[in-house]
């Protein structure tokens, strides 16, 4: 999959520049990640399960959308833009709910990135998700979101779990 150029920041989420998704990761750069969270009236959580053939992360059960902030993009536009890509929704209010930097490494890809965790309220199953990169969504609790990490770590993508703990782990 051939990805557009993508933000660069520096320590403090400042831009810097752009350049490829490849050299970011190779060199470590830092850049910027949107995740979104889609909640129904019941309070569960829409998760997708990422594609068998995705780069980072495959057959791994992630949040509801997420992806990189694009060069030309702010988070939220780059929001939008993937709610509408990854679950074909292009209505509702993203509200922003958590923003934080995170230092991975997922095979030889240095992941340094600034995240924006956004919240959708959404109350009815997306039915016309990208099969490219999602192979289904599912409707959790929280607890059973929790369960998922805890018991098959290795099912589950590096976002969701920062993006768990950080909003759902009991305090």
């Amino acid at each position: 999959m051939v990805h557009k150029p993508v933000v660069i920041v520096d320590e403090h989420d400042e831009p810097t520049g752009t350049a490829a998704l490849h050299e970011v990761w190779k060199k470590g750069h830092y850049h910027r990640i949107v995740r979104i969270l889609i909640e129904n009236k019941k309070g569960e959580v829409l998760l997708q399960r990422r594609a068998y053939d995705m780069e980072l992360f495959p057959n791994c059960w992630d949040v509801s959308a997420g992806g990189h902030v694009d060069e030309g993009m702010t988070y939220k536009t780059a929001g939008r833009q993937e709610l509408v890509e990854e679950l074909g929704l292009s209505e509702g209010d993203l509200q922003e709910i958590d923003h934080y930097k995170s230092q991975t490494i997922y095979k030889d890809r240095k992941l340094n990135r600034f995240n924006k965790t956004y919240f959708l309220h959404w109350n009815y199953t997306p039915e016309l998700f990208n099969p490219e990169e999602i192979t289904e969504v599912r409707w959790f609790t929280k607890a059973q979101v929790l369960k998922l990490i805890k018991e098959h770590p290795d099912k589950v993508a590096d976002g969701l779990k920062e993006v768990a703990e950080r909003l759902f782990a009991q305090k």
